[in-house]
């Protein structure tokens, strides 16, 4: 029954379109991209069980045939067993570098996950946008025809020259080319919509609103910004490897086992482990320090270049936003022009050049407008991805 009602929602979707926030849910359920990189925490957490795990046992047996002098002989036999065992300091290192071969795992999942969310809701903008420019060019490219009518008759009235109306024509066809580019641009980005997530056409994509609103949004001082868990992890790592190499001895190897000779029975317990003469791991430890001292000034300036980035993010979408708002009182104010010269021809018959000449100009501060929502939108989406918003 489940499955019924799911592929009933499912064909829905097909069929009828769905929001955006459908269809981002459609594609974190789907997508194999993320599925794959989710795999890589799981690979980790097996990867940290087989750090831990002992070394397995070994076990010698001999046989021996004893013969003191020609007369006499005997047979005799051996069995030892060892176990080779980590030592504890060593065992915390190997510890702490399990725990940070997680972290670091579940760190590059969050951060491979935020990068797909930036780059589909970056795809997703731009799928928008070229959907809407091309419904102000389906506009633009009917009050081209328009001109380019109104320029023929004129040359045929001998109003105007033959140039005039020859130009009008080429810009017609130069507005074509460019609707047709725009509209093989929106298949490409429909199909690359498919392809990230993991759904199949047809498929109704919404296309005519852009993800985020014309307004400044929630700073957050805090965030986690992408490689803010990278650093943390690696640091952890790195640390792990210095525990590691201020153990000088890792393992110990127990044994203990007996032998039988033919006069005599011998029990043999013992413990031999490595000496550490000829090095002390002295290389390993500087190697851990400057690691550790490397990704503490990488981090310091990640986190700088962050703070700054989101400080300049916000004085550019406070400058767009104004510029989109005195654009958009522009557009109002052009469209009651457009009006009133609409009701005039409709008296006259009058000014029809004039009229074709501002719904022009209208449609082009249409365009400003929106190029000024894309660039918004781009801008909310880097500054969503820098404060963390994506790692969830």
């Amino acid at each position: 029954m489940k499955k019924i009602i799911f592929l009933m929602m499912l064909s829905s979707l097909y069929l009828f379109g769905m929001s955006y926030e459908a269809f981002k849910k459609e594609t974190l359920k789907h997508t194999k991209i993320l599925k794959a990189q989710e795999i890589n925490a799981a690979l980790a957490k097996v990867e940290s069980a087989r750090m831990l795990r002992p070394d397995n046992p070994s076990v010698q047996i001999d046989s021996v045939r004893y013969r003191p002098d020609a007369s006499r002989a005997g047979y005799g036999y051996s069995a030892m067993l060892s176990q080779p065992v980590r030592t504890p300091g060593f065992m915390r290192g190997v510890q702490a570098q399990s725990e940070a071969n997680r972290a670091l795992a579940q760190a590059l999942t969050d951060k491979r996950r935020a990068d797909f969310l930036k780059e589909f809701e970056s795809y997703y903008t731009d799928y928008i946008y070229l959907n809407r420019l091309e419904a102000l060019l389906r506009q633009e490219s009917k009050l081209a025809k328009r001109t380019v009518s109104i320029a023929y008759a004129r040359y045929k009235n001998g109003a105007a020259d033959r140039v005039s109306y020859l130009r009008a024509k080429a810009a017609a066809l130069q507005l074509a080319t460019q609707r047709s580019t725009v509209e093989r641009e929106i298949k490409s980005r429909y199909y690359t919509l498919l392809t990230l997530s993991g759904l199949k056409a047809p498929l109704r994509i919404p296309k005519m609103k852009f993800i985020y609103p014309v307004k400044l949004p929630k700073l957050i001082k805090h965030g986690k910004a992408p490689k803010t868990a990278l650093y943390a992890a690696k640091q952890k790592e790195a640390a792990s490897k210095l525990i590691q190499a201020e153990t000088l001895v890792e393992k110990v190897n127990i044994y203990g086992g007996v032998e039988k000779e033919p006069d005599q029975s011998i029990l043999r317990l013992g413990l031999s482990l490595p000496l550490p003469l000829l090095h002390q791991k002295k290389e390993e430890r500087q190697l851990a320090k400057l690691r550790l001292q490397q990704l503490g000034i990488e981090q310091r300036q990640y986190e700088n270049e962050i703070a700054n980035t989101r400080q300049s993010l916000k004085a550019s979408l406070s400058s767009l936003i104004q510029a989109y708002r005195e654009n958009r009182q522009l557009v109002r104010e052009q469209r009651s022009i457009v009006r009133l010269l609409q009701e005039g021809y409709k008296l006259s018959g009058e000014k029809l050049f004039e009229l074709v000449s501002e719904q022009k100009r209208l449609i082009d501060n249409q365009k400003s407008l929106l190029n000024l929502e894309k660039e918004i939108n781009q801008l909310h989406i880097t500054l969503r991805y820098i404060q963390g918003y994506y790692n969830e």
